[in-house]
C-alpha cells in the first residue's frame, strides 16, 4: 500500500487533513462495498442497517480523531493529539456498547456489536496509519518553512 498523498488543501485543521480524510473514507467505503452486500443477503434489511450504523459511528469517530491529530500537531503537540484522538475514537463505540449492556438484552444486539467491532478495528488501523502519515507530513512541512540560523563565519 502506498503512502497517501496528503496534499496541501486548505482547512481549519491543517493543509493535509482533507486529503487524508478522503483516503480514510475511501478505505471505509471499500470495506463497506465488500461487507454490506453479504450482510444484506445473509441478514436482510435489519442486518444491513446495523452494519451501516456501525460503519457510520466508527467513521465519524475516526474523522474526528484525524482532525484532532492534525490540529494538535500544528499546535506543536502531536502526543496530546494522538492521546486525545484515542479517547475520542473509542468513546462513541464504548458508549453505545454500554447503553446496550445497560438494557440487559445483549443477545439481541450481538450482530450490531459484531459489526461495530469489525468497523472499529478497520477504522482504527486506517486512522492510525493516516495519523502517523499526517504527523510526518506536518513536521516535514514545518521543518521546510523553518529556516536554520546562520552563524557568522
Amino acid at each position: 500500500m502506498s503512502s497517501p498523498s496528503c496534499s496541501r488543501l486548505a482547512g481549519w485543521c491543517g493543509n493535509n487533513f482533507y486529503t487524508c480524510a478522503k483516503s480514510f473514507v475511501a478505505g471505509v467505503l471499500g470495506l463497506s462495498a465488500l461487507l454490506l452486500p453479504c450482510v444484506l443477503v445473509l441478514q436482510g434489511r435489519n442486518g444491513f442497517l446495523e452494519a451501516g450504523a456501525a460503519a457510520l459511528l466508527c467513521t465519524s469517530a475516526g474523522l474526528v480523531a484525524l482532525a484532532v491529530v492534525s490540529w494538535q500537531t500544528r499546535q506543536q503537540q502531536p502526543l496530546v493529539g494522538m492521546l486525545l484522538a484515542m479517547v475520542l475514537r473509542i468513546l462513541p463505540a464504548l458508549a453505545v456498547c454500554m447503553l446496550l449492556a445497560i438494557q440487559g438484552e445483549g443477545k439481541q444486539y450481538i450482530s450490531f456489536i459484531s459489526y461495530l467491532i469489525v468497523f472499529y478495528l478497520v477504522t482504527l488501523a486506517l486512522e492510525t496509519y493516516l495519523s502517523v502519515q499526517l504527523v510526518h507530513q506536518i513536521h516535514a512541512e514545518q521543518s521546510r518553512t523553518t529556516k536554520p540560523e546562520h552563524s557568522p563565519s
